[in-house]
């Protein structure tokens, strides 16, 4: 998860330079004030899906919508660029890949929104995949994070939950000092889109190496105090790395550093 700047485009401006030429942009200019009339709307709901409620008028043309985000016209070159304007740690799940764009209201039931900026979110394959059309939970606040609206995710929102045995512990991602809404938001988001993509699998795999070549990560000296200094520098760098301290890596190694128990046993490693 990750804070990104938001889009600097002028999306009511490319709905009225889309002309009447073929039949899906005649489609969608017939539109035109609707379409921006809802890109208002979400721009003052923060694309919050509870607050921003299906049209199905937009049935009729989301064919046309969607043919246009998929073949884009001249003018919608953006389109690609964003796919590939950022690096670092994925902004919807936190991984470290990238190469799609996810629309954060999906282009299925919110067709309208299907090329306008602030709801096109740089993403990994994965998470894209798994969330489909899954977009609000059962009770108000359960939702995606938003990058580009969601100001908490600067911040620290999530670590990870380390529980023996150590020689194949229990590693799950968990919200961290966050509360009320907010951590409403983070814990579907966990449960919804996070664990689906993969990171108990991955935070395995980094458990793995780390206990195999603890020296290498850790350093020589067998003390609890440097390798928990270690940890905490492996966790300010991974954010730096990946743009964002809430990369699974960066959260791997918060958790680890905050663990005491956790913290003894590597420093058992390294001793023997």
């Amino acid at each position: 998860m990750r804070k990104l700047p938001m889009p600097a485009l002028e999306d009511a401006d490319r709905i009225d330079s889309l002309g009447k030429n073929g039949k899906h942009k005649l489609a969608v200019s017939l539109r035109a004030e609707q379409i921006k009339a809802r890109y208002v709307q979400y721009q003052q709901k923060q694309g919050n899906p509870w607050k921003i409620a299906e049209d199905g008028s937009f049935n009729e043309v989301r064919l046309s919508l969607n043919h246009l985000y998929n073949f884009p016209p001249k003018g919608f070159e953006f389109i690609g660029e964003m796919r590939k304007a950022i690096d670092g740690a994925c902004p919807v799940c936190g991984r470290d890949s990238l190469g799609t764009l996810d629309h954060y209201l999906p282009k299925q039931t919110y067709s309208e929104f299907s090329f306008f900026a602030p709801n096109l979110v740089p993403a990994c394959d994965r998470c894209n995949t798994v969330r489909k059309a899954l977009v609000r939970g059962n009770v108000e606040d359960e939702r995606p994070v938003h990058p580009y609206f969601d100001e908490f995710l600067n911040q620290r929102v999530i670590t990870i939950l380390i529980e023996p045995d150590w020689n194949a512990p229990r590693l799950r991602p968990i919200p961290h000092d966050v509360e009320g809404a907010i951590a409403e938001v983070i814990a579907w988001h966990i449960e919804n889109i996070i664990l689906p993509a993969g990171i108990e699998q991955y935070l395995i795999n980094l458990w793995t190496t780390l206990v195999n070549r603890p020296e290498l990560y850790l350093g020589t000296i067998p003390s609890a105090d440097q390798v928990r200094a270690r940890l905490k520098q492996l966790t300010e760098m991974e954010a730096v790395m990946c743009h964002s301290p809430n990369a699974w890596r960066s959260s791997f190694y918060h958790g680890l550093e905050k663990n005491n128990e956790a913290v003894e046993y590597l420093t058992g490693l390294i001793a023997y």
